[in-house]
């Protein structure tokens, strides 16, 4: 079986097809031109996987794994020391506003409670931590984004909010905010 891996950078996507030893075999690339739709930037990766696999006579069954390599992380339960210390090589992204969303059963904790919690405790500069597998965690944004643009927030990507003020980020440093270039804990 081989593998796929995609880097997916602000210039090129980069696509390597890998032996089950980790062997590169075949790679292709293509521009990323960034500010397109995200829908086509995937269907350039597609196209990518699509001609390795043409090139080297197989097919999708042959494929154990796809992977993209991310440009950070985020450290599991904010362990940042323990994962900066294993030397990953990315970034580490922390927050200063956490709705603990992860709780509560299926649906998560209750979305006002989560909503009101992040609006709470939201600073400028600042990253809001919140999951996507709870379904309340969905409808809290609904109610707390609309509060945070009313007090005058921008909200940002990760990419977005250090750009913003030149900050490069750095493998194995962790990062809680971006606020005039200042990224450390409050």
């Amino acid at each position: 079986m081989y593998r796929i891996g995609i880097d997916l950078g602000g210039t090129n996507i980069a696509v390597g097809l890998v032996s089950e030893d980790g062997k590169i075999l075949r790679k292709a690339e293509t521009p990323t031109l960034a500010k397109r739709p995200y829908a086509d930037i995937v269907r350039d990766m597609a196209a990518c996987i699509a001609k390795l696999l043409d090139e080297a006579k197989l097919t999708t069954q042959d494929i154990a794994a796809i992977g993209i390599a991310p440009a950070y992380a985020r450290a599991p339960g904010g362990q940042w020391q323990r994962m900066g210390s294993y030397g990953v090589g990315w970034p580490l992204i922390q927050w200063t506003a956490e709705a603990q969303d992860w709780s509560g059963g299926d649906q998560g904790p209750d979305a006002y409670r989560t909503a009101n919690t992040i609006a709470a405790s939201t600073k400028d500069g600042g990253i809001i931590l919140m999951h996507d597998m709870k379904i309340n965690s969905a409808k809290a944004t609904e109610m707390f984004i609309p509060k945070l643009e009313e007090r005058g927030f921008m909200l940002l990507t990760v990419d977005e909010l250090f750009a913003k003020d030149g900050v490069t980020l750095e493998a194995n440093q962790a990062y809680w905010r971006c606020l005039d270039g200042v990224t450390t804990q409050y």
